[in-house]
């Protein structure tokens, strides 16, 4: 939750999933919102698929790069449905 704080939309971010892949691109919305049990925040970031390699339900892990911070990480990422 405290990265949650510092990230911010515009971002750039990585997407690795399986086999050791990975699309890049940008954050678009971080929840003010953090969970009271997890302490998870929802963060949506569009990615690039120009090989169309990701499909609905893709896991894998959402390194947000920052601007000027060293990368961040959220484990349970995974494409939208």
């Amino acid at each position: 939750a405290a990265l949650a704080k510092e990230t911010r939309t515009g971002e750039p971010v990585r997407f690795e999933f399986e086999n050791n892949q990975a699309c890049t691109g940008k954050i678009e919305f971080v929840s003010p919102e953090i969970h009271p049990v997890t302490g998870q925040v929802r963060i949506l970031a569009t990615v690039e698929n120009p090989d169309s390699k990701l499909r609905p339900g893709t896991r894998g892990r959402l390194v947000a790069l920052g601007k000027e911070s060293p990368a961040k990480t959220s484990e349970s990422a995974k494409t939208a449905k």
